[in-house]
C-alpha cells in the first residue's frame, strides 16, 4: 500500500511538472549579426527592448560597438532602418553621437523610438554613417552594421 501511495504522488508531480508553462523557452529571442555586404565594416552589438517589436509601441536600441577604422565625430549618425523583404525601406531613425569618440574606443548608444506599422517579414538594419568628404557630404558611407531578421 506504501508503494502505491509512493507511486500515485510520484506520477501526480510528474504531470504537475510537465503541465507548468515554461516561458522563458517559448520567448522569441533575436541575434543581430553581420549585415549582408562586400564592403569591410564594423560589427555592432545591438539589443532590442521588446523581442519581437510591437506595432506602434516604443521599441528601445542598445548600440554598442568599437570602431575600428573610423573616429566617431559628433555629426556620425546611428541609423536604424526597417525593410520588407523586397529591400525596400519602410522606416528609418537616426540620431548623430554628438560628441567625438576615438577608434578603439567602446561606445554605447540607446534609442528609443516608435516602432513602425510592421509587416509578417522584415529586416532591421543598424548602421554607423559618416561623411567620407566633410566638404562636400553628397552621400553617407557605412562604417559598422548589424542586421536581423524577422517573422519568419
Amino acid at each position: 500500500m506504501k508503494n502505491f501511495i509512493f507511486a500515485f504522488i510520484l506520477f501526480a508531480l510528474l504531470l504537475t511538472a510537465n503541465a507548468a508553462p515554461f516561458q522563458l523557452n517559448k520567448r522569441a529571442t533575436t541575434t543581430f549579426g553581420p549585415c549582408n555586404t562586400t564592403d569591410p565594416v564594423d560589427l555592432l552589438n545591438v539589443d532590442i527592448g521588446t523581442d519581437p517589436p510591437v506595432s506602434g509601441k516604443d521599441e528601445t536600441f542598445y548600440v554598442s560597438g568599437e570602431m575600428t577604422k573610423l573616429d566617431i565625430a559628433p555629426f556620425t549618425i546611428l541609423m536604424i532602418n526597417y525593410y520588407d523583404t523586397e529591400g525596400n525601406s519602410f522606416n528609418a531613425s537616426f540620431r548623430d553621437f554628438g560628441k567625438t569618440i576615438k577608434a578603439g574606443i567602446q561606445f554605447l548608444k540607446v534609442i528609443t523610438d516608435p516602432a513602425p506599422n510592421l509587416p509578417d517579414k522584415y529586416e532591421i538594419r543598424v548602421t554607423v554613417e559618416s561623411c567620407t568628404d566633410t566638404a562636400n557630404c553628397g552621400a553617407l558611407h557605412v562604417f559598422a552594421c548589424a542586421s536581423a531578421n524577422f517573422g519568419g
